[in-house]
């Protein structure tokens, strides 16, 4: 069998497995009193004399050695722990989904069903609105905590009034059947640590993975091996990790030199540490993906333990024997007496989660996000000591969050899965159609709003004009008043319109300068600093434009995806899909806005593709600006910066393109080629453009400026592309 089958086998199986027979759950009884307590030692002292008290009354009724007795910071913080999670429950859900839909909680593994108590009580006690509209179901894999939560549990939910809120389901949940369409919060707390695991080794030279098998003989003995073949369910993972993350521990990882070396050491084997990996909790992942599509997940587990076996993510294997634990060195154990538990990397799972449910999620370190929820006053100590903080720093907590808390916080995202993976499969999983709908939609609010803020700018620039047309008489009586006046200036294009008035009339020097031109009718030269502070036109000032706002935007858009990118290649390697869709949007932003807006107000140029309604042939169309009918004149500073930053965004991506194939990034190639698609495809289109438009300016100078000419040659150029 699987490795992972005989592990599920020995912790689950209804006659003998650890859950079914074994597990006793300790229950402290009272809740501590922190604020009585001096210190978080004296805590300690008292769990330790709970603890002894609680297996000595077990003993005394029933004596056994190999009774297998362990706790969870549900009971050892009641009501505080399960507090904490229901101030979480009941914030996201007036905010997302009250009134109009019921608060449906599922818990997986609910131990001696505390967490529901604290959590039923909260509610009921601070929000008796939201619980009357509170449903909870608990799903139970073990028949013994089954018929123990519907003996005691039941009883104590008809004592507390919580009978009518409370329903038992002793299945697995890999067995659900139920499809649960509407929103509810899925609860899994230390749940991901006994989930079953897979086990991979790989060879040294050709870097392919061997899958664990368990042989049991004759005699009881178990034996592992290796086999090239792997089961569909291993195969599946180790495509959705790769896909979903960009860096993670691999057996194979460090110095291929190095590896090459201990392959020399004799009679040492030719194969890699093993590498446990989740098979069953991405199944877990499925499950929530199509039985509950509208869920919201909060776990919380381990995501590092000690005395582990060998092996990346490999397990802790222990039994408690006369009181104390004890750890080996195997999962081939005598099943049914021995706790397997895994560590949690939240680092992967997370993503993965992300990949297959289209649900983003955020971990958090225990101690934060208890800090956030928790009441903090009732779980200190005299001297300031927090044990509900404290505890647990091995312990993570992972929710599903909508999309804008992810960019809040000092944390960034964390690796949200390959998104191009997600579009590859858009025809098979629906999901991810859904998660590029919603960018798309929130893309075009954004171009929505930018070029509604360009239209109002070009109003405001409209009505600045007229008022300087009106104030330029007063400014010319101004100037006379110090020397002759300044004649009419016609207005420079490659100056913004107020800068042709300041400095040559607002100060006596300069006002005896503009006399002085006027009278000889020569060319005046400033002084150097005066020179200095003029740039010549067509110099790449932003000073100078004519439409700054506007370049200022295409220049940021054409500048913010490259730095992005490899800022992300530098130093966010590990959050690969973080810097992916960063960088598409920002990409997606320039593409529009250099072909809507900064094409047609930086050099008067306009392009897109259209279908012939008659023939269904699509074809190119141009448009710019006649420099002869429009009262507008494009600016040479705004041309050069166009062109230049046209033509020089194509150029880097493919250096960009070059390094990810020399240092063999080829997960980040896609994102470069996909960048390529977009700057090549604008920069062709607007290089035609022009060519066109200088191609009927030629044909209009050579005939001479006959009008019948010039209309023939724009004819000939423009029937070529016809709007």
């Amino acid at each position: 069998m699987l490795l992972r089958d005989f592990i599920e086998d020995s912790l689950y199986n209804p006659n003998y497995g650890y859950f079914s027979k074994q597990v006793v759950i300790f229950s402290p009884g009272d809740p501590f009193d922190f604020n009585a307590m001096g210190s978080e030692h004296e805590f300690f002292q008292q769990l330790r004399h709970r603890y002894t008290a609680f297996e000595d009354e077990l003993d005394y009724r029933d004596p056994n050695d190999l009774r297998q007795l362990w706790h969870t910071p549900t009971e050892l913080f009641s009501p505080y722990y399960g507090e904490a999670i229901a101030r979480y429950l009941v914030e996201d859900y007036k905010y997302n989904f009250y009134p109009y839909h019921d608060l449906n909680i599922y818990e997986m593994g609910a131990g001696n069903g505390t967490m529901m108590l604290n959590i039923l009580d909260f509610i009921r006690d601070v929000h008796p609105e939201v619980y009357e509209r509170t449903k909870f179901k608990i799903i139970e894999i073990s028949s013994q905590l089954a018929n123990l939560q519907q003996k005691g549990l039941g009883h104590s939910a008809y004592a507390r009034g919580h009978a009518d809120k409370v329903e038992i389901v002793n299945r697995s949940i890999f067995d659900w059947n139920q499809y649960v369409s509407s929103p509810c919060y899925f609860l899994a707390l230390e749940v991901f640590d006994n989930f079953a695991h897979d086990a991979l080794k790989y060879d040294f030279e050709t870097g392919l993975p061997y899958q664990s098998h368990v042989v049991v003989d004759p005699r009881g003995e178990l034996y592992e091996y290796y086999s090239r073949t792997l089961d569909p369910l291993a195969s599946q993972f180790l495509e959705r990790r790769h896909a979903a993350c960009t860096s993670y521990p691999h057996p194979l990882q460090g110095s291929r030199f190095m590896h090459n070396l201990r392959s020399l050491i004799p009679f040492r084997s030719n194969m890699s540490i093993p590498e446990y990996i989740p098979t069953r909790l991405m199944q877990f992942f499925y499950m929530l993906y199509e039985k509950f599509p509208n869920h919201k997940l909060i776990s919380s587990d381990f995501h590092k333990l000690g005395d582990a076996v060998e092996g990346i993510n490999a397990p802790v294997v222990q039994t408690r024997y006369k009181r104390q634990m004890i750890p080996v060195s195997t999962p081939l154990v005598h099943q049914g007496y021995f706790d397997i538990l895994f560590p949690t990397d939240f680092q992967v799972m997370e993503p993965m989660y992300t990949a297959i449910t289209g649900r983003f999620a955020r971990t958090y370190l225990h101690e934060d996000f208890m800090a956030g929820r928790a009441d903090i006053v009732e779980t200190s100590t005299k001297n300031g000591d927090n044990p509900l903080l404290s505890w647990y720093k091995n312990a993570s907590v992972m929710i599903t969050v909508p999309l804008k808390l992810l960019f809040s916080g000092a944390k960034s995202f964390v690796a949200y899965g390959n998104l191009a993976w997600m579009y590859a499969l858009l025809a098979i999983e629906p999901h991810a159609l859904a998660i590029q709908t919603l960018f798309l939609q929130r893309l075009q609010a954004l171009f929505t709003l930018v070029t509604r803020a360009h239209q109002i700018n070009g109003a405001r620039e409209f009505s600045r004009a007229r008022r300087r047309r009106n104030r330029t008489p007063r400014v010319q009586k101004l100037c006379e008043r110090r020397g002759p006046a300044l004649p009419p200036k016609r207005r420079s294009p490659t100056r913004r319109p107020w800068e042709s008035h300041v400095k040559l009339i607002f100060t006596h020097s300069t006002c005896t300068v503009a006399a002085a031109a006027a009278a000889t009718r020569r060319p005046i030269i400033l002084p150097m600093e005066t020179a200095q502070q003029e740039p010549a036109p067509g110099s790449l000032s932003w000073r100078l434009s004519s439409h700054p706002i506007t370049l200022l935007t295409f220049l940021f858009f054409r500048i913010s995806s490259l730095l992005v990118y490899i800022l992300g290649l530098q130093l966010l390697t590990s959050n690969f899909v973080l810097i992916f869709i960063i960088t598409i949007l920002l990409l997606a932003m320039d593409f529009y806005y250099l072909k809507n807006i900064a094409g047609r107000r930086l050099v008067g140029l306009r392009w897109w593709n259209e279908v012939d309604a008659n023939t269904g042939d699509g074809r190119w169309v141009f448009e710019s600006l006649d420099p002869e009918t429009s009262p507008r004149q494009i600016n040479a500073t705004d041309k050069r910066f166009f062109w230049l930053a046209l033509y020089a965004q194509p150029v880097l991506w493919v250096l960009l393109a070059i390094v990810a194939l020399v240092s063999l990034e080829f997960i980040w190639l896609t994102l470069v080629v996909i960048a390529l698609v977009l700057t090549i495809t604008n920069t062709l289109a607007f290089s035609r453009c022009d060519k066109f438009s200088n191609a009927t300016g030629f044909a209009s100078n050579a005939m001479y400026g006959s009008g019948l000419a010039r209309n023939l040659a724009g004819g000939m150029i423009s029937s070529l592309f016809r709007r």
